[in-house]
């Protein structure tokens, strides 16, 4: 074996431990926001359909993860919602929801979640769409992309601020969001 290729081998052992450590540094790939709105116009009448269901649901049950505080989890079947490249689908009550954001039914289509452990707590992040039957107004970006907010942290983590949220109109009552929190043996 010459020196170059002891030396690639370092390298790409060096490389390897430096993605795994992260150094600081999320790696969390979401789709963009140009991407989501494809899917969201594509789809949009099966995306109603999905919604109206949920809406008229006296089956909704309590959601065994970490947005159990705000919304009821929709019983849609996998394949319905592998058509419209989304993970699950979330109902809120304006009753149920204790926030400046939300108000009225909301319908949250999580199609992206992505965790880092950090210390006992989950950093997670998610993006997806949502249809809010009243318009958000915190919150909201008027110019730019979600994007760039993926793997940053919006706030520092502390007792009060746990979690952030942000909004992109897409049609009226229709926006695409990224959610970031903090979930773990705390909570």
């Amino acid at each position: 074996m010459n020196i170059f290729n002891i030396s690639l081998k370092v390298l790409n052992i060096l490389l390897t431990l430096l993605m795994l450590s992260g150094c600081g540094v999320k790696l969390s790939k979401f789709r963009s926001d140009d991407d989501i709105l494809g899917i969201f116009r594509t789809n949009k009448s099966e995306i109603t359909a999905i919604m109206k269901k949920c809406k008229s649901f006296n089956n909704l049950i309590e959601s065994k993860d970490s947005t159990r505080e705000v919304f009821l989890h929709c019983k849609i079947y996998p394949e319905t919602l592998k058509n419209i490249q989304t993970q699950r689908v979330y109902q809120g009550y304006k009753d149920m929801i204790n926030s400046k954001i939300f108000n009225g039914s909301t319908i949250l289509f999580k199609m992206e979640e992505a965790e880092e452990l950090i210390g006992v707590d989950m950093f997670v992040e998610e993006k997806g769409f949502v249809f809010s039957e009243t318009p958000i107004k915190d919150k909201l970006i008027e110019k730019g992309s979600l994007d760039r907010l993926i793997g940053t942290e919006l706030f520092k983590k502390t007792r009060k601020i746990r979690e952030e949220w942000r909004f992109k109109q897409i049609e009226p009552n229709w926006y695409i969001y990224y959610r970031q929190y903090y979930g773990g043996l705390q909570d």
